[in-house]
């Protein structure tokens, strides 16, 4: 069936447990030329793409998935199984069921770091990558920071929850209300006990290690595909010299300083989500 409109789906993935299911929201016609995927941050989920899918959607298929244990996904029974192994097989098995051989990648954050391992195999399915405010390195300092959120989770009510995301988040940059709202309502999930929680596993803290800053340049070196790096100026996850690295040993890349903004833009701007589509055009 082809068409110009949204749904959501999910695959089945395989794991060392068996099994497990990631969730996906397919915007626009099954037609189009190019398909778009779109790979959220570390605590986030694809709502964070609804507005760019929209923007994006007429011209690509896009497709927005909620990285395991994130958003509407399972979790994993062993918690230790999350890490980038396991998020890049879960791509080939949505892209192999989709019947997907190559596609463009938009990731923030984690979600880049996912897009840069794909992008560096050998036969990668990636054509072109778009990095939102991530680097081959992320300082420790930043690392630290993350960690210290990371685990808090529950809430007792909806204002205590919404204050928290609105100050954890503040580096995202200017938001409108609407852009808050939209934000806020698909971080949260509302507990049986009238209590809230954010919309992912906090077990996903197992692996996450704040005193190992990982070292992914050869990585990076590895990558030919055209990339554009989408920078917040004021981000401590992807600092100016890593920026300044990144360009010396790619001439070729695009740098795009977003300002008034740090880790990392939203990308629901229409001035932000232009710089998107005519790079991609």
């Amino acid at each position: 069936m082809n068409y110009l409109a949204m749904r959501i789906d999910r695959v089945t993935c395989p794991d060392n447990n068996g099994q497990h299911h990631i969730v996906y929201s397919d915007w626009g016609n099954h037609d189009a030329n190019s398909t778009v995927l779109c790979l959220h941050g570390l605590t986030r989920n694809r709502h964070d793409f609804d507005l760019l899918a929209r923007y994006l959607m007429t011209d690509y298929r896009v497709i927005c998935v909620d990285v395991v244990g994130r958003g509407d996904s399972d979790y994993l029974t062993d918690p230790k199984q999350y890490h980038y192994s396991t998020y890049v097989k879960d791509i080939f098995s949505l892209l192999q069921q989709l019947g997907l051989d190559k596609i463009d990648l938009i990731g923030t954050s984690m979600g880049g770091l996912i897009g840069l391992h794909l992008a560096a195999l050998a036969n990668s399915p990636i054509k072109r990558l778009i990095l939102n405010d991530i680097g081959p390195i992320v300082p420790q300092e930043a690392l630290a920071r993350i960690a210290r959120y990371i685990r808090q989770h529950t809430f007792p009510d909806l204002a205590s929850i919404s204050a928290h995301l609105r100050q954890r988040y503040a580096s995202f940059g200017p938001l409108t209300e609407s852009q808050w709202q939209h934000v806020i309502e698909h971080s949260i999930q509302h507990l049986p006990t009238g209590e809230y929680c954010l919309a992912y596993d906090p077990e996903i803290a197992q692996t996450f290690h704040s005193d190992k800053v990982a070292n992914l340049w050869t990585t990076w070196l590895a990558v030919k595909q055209p990339i554009l790096l989408l920078h917040g100026e004021q981000s401590d996850v992807l600092p100016f010299p890593v920026v300044e690295q990144m360009q010396a040993s790619r001439p070729d890349l695009c740098v795009v300083h977003i300002p008034n903004t740090g880790h990392s833009p939203m990308l629901m701007s229409s001035d932000q989500m232009e710089i998107v589509g005519n790079w991609l055009g």
